[in-house]
């Protein structure tokens, strides 16, 4: 027996999210791209797969060292892509908030 009621569209809102982060990925590409490293455009263009992250896990994104990616993540900081959360000098985790906001952006608000 074959049910006849069909499952109730969800994929809109994920669509939806998906199509609000394009304006800020274009626009971050644009700005990255002409970077001496493209370490900071593939460092920026990971955000939008987890918009979390810290030092170490830039390191492993990349395949650079601790110094490269650290350095990487205070220029992306001090552009305002990134933000620091944690407010310490060491073991510091940043978030890419305009991301964030919007993967989080509650589905009434979409």
């Amino acid at each position: 027996m074959t049910s006849t009621r069909q499952r109730p569209e969800r994929s809109f809102p994920r669509r939806h999210r998906r199509g609000l982060l394009v304006d800020p990925r274009e626009d971050y590409q644009q700005r990255y791209q002409s970077e001496r490293s493209e370490n900071i455009l593939e460092l920026v263009m990971r955000l939008f797969e987890d918009p979390y992250l810290d030092v170490n896990t830039a390191a492993d994104w990349l395949d650079v060292e601790y110094s490269t990616a650290n350095r990487l993540n205070g220029q992306l900081e001090n552009d305002g892509i990134l933000e620091e959360l944690t407010g310490k000098g060491r073991n510091r985790f940043y978030r890419a908030s305009e991301v964030f906001q919007i993967i989080n952006r509650p589905i009434d608000q979409l």
